[in-house]
């Protein structure tokens, strides 16, 4: 009895052992499957929030190159556009207001000088002699600038007016001749304001602008009426020569001129022609010159 009670008690206890086996087993497979189903569970979490790391992060890398596009754009833009609007309308501006600003200055010195000028002209008809020195230093100092017909005209007039000087005379002549003009030809072309020496002068140089063959007609008459050919031949070719080489050059060989000189003054001539080239510096030949030709006739 005690022997089949130890056996079955010990049956009992090896069943026992092997339901609390397998329920260990069957515990352990559990703890497996849960451990996997964590496992997974925390795998899938992990990969959702690698994921929407990566999206974010892609997400702040597109916002960064949409940045760093923008700021280029303002970089390279913005001075373009701060130009166009601000800086080139600012520089157009200045440049209209400076040409505006320029063009008003020319039209007031302009106008300033056109009334000094007909104030000049008024002070010369008058009888103060200090007035009309100032008035001839002014018209002087702008001729450079040149004078209207206008102006050429009231220059005319004063010549004519006998208000003058000869001093003055000679140098509102001058004025007058500065460049050819009617006004100019009026005078000069008329033999008996050449009968005054400053007048004459100025007609000699203005010679030189409009050229001997345009102006024969009073400078023939007054070789014709003058009691000093040589002299008056001597300064022609000077004023002309100080002004125009070639119109100097051209006395040598105008027969016109030429022939209406005495064979006394073509014999001065003819003794003092080669030194008087040499201190006008007037390069020719006087060789070949009809000017020579007829000296020399005339010292036979």
């Amino acid at each position: 009895m005690n022997l089949l009670s130890l056996t079955s008690n010990y049956v009992q206890r090896v069943d026992s052992m092997a339901s609390a086996t397998n329920k260990v087993d069957s515990l352990r497979t559990e703890l497996i499957k849960l451990q996997a189903e964590n496992n997974s569970e925390i795998i899938k979490q992990a990969s959702t929030t690698i994921e929407y790391q990566s999206e974010l992060i892609s997400s702040f890398g597109t916002i960064y190159t949409i940045l760093t596009i923008l700021i280029a754009i303002i970089a390279v833009g913005l001075p373009i556009v701060v130009y166009q609007f601000g800086i080139k309308p600012s520089k157009d501006a200045l440049k209209q207001l400076e040409n505006n600003l320029d063009e008003k200055v020319a039209i007031y010195l302009s106008k300033n000088r056109s009334q000094q000028i007909a104030k000049s002209i008024k002070d010369l008809g008058e009888d103060d002699a200090e007035l009309k020195a100032q008035a001839i230093s002014f018209l002087s100092l702008t001729l450079h600038e040149g004078f209207t017909d206008q102006e050429m005209f009231e220059f005319n007039r004063l010549i004519k007016s006998g208000k003058l000087s000869d001093s003055h005379l000679g140098s509102i002549a001058y004025l007058l001749g500065s460049r050819v003009n009617e006004y100019a030809n009026d005078i000069f072309s008329d033999a008996k304001y050449l009968k005054n020496n400053n007048l004459k002068v100025q007609a000699f140089q203005y010679i030189s602008k409009i050229g001997l063959d345009n102006f024969m007609e009073p400078v023939l008459e007054l070789f014709k009426k003058t009691d000093n050919q040589y002299g008056e031949f001597i300064n022609l070719l000077t004023f002309v020569n100080i002004n125009s080489k070639s119109e100097a050059l051209k006395v040598f060989n105008n027969k016109e001129l030429i022939d209406i000189l005495s064979d006394e003054t073509l014999k001065n001539i003819g003794r003092t022609i080669e030194n008087s080239i040499k201190h006008m510096n007037i390069n020719i030949d006087l060789k070949e010159t009809y000017l020579k030709k007829v000296c020399e006739k005339a010292s036979v």
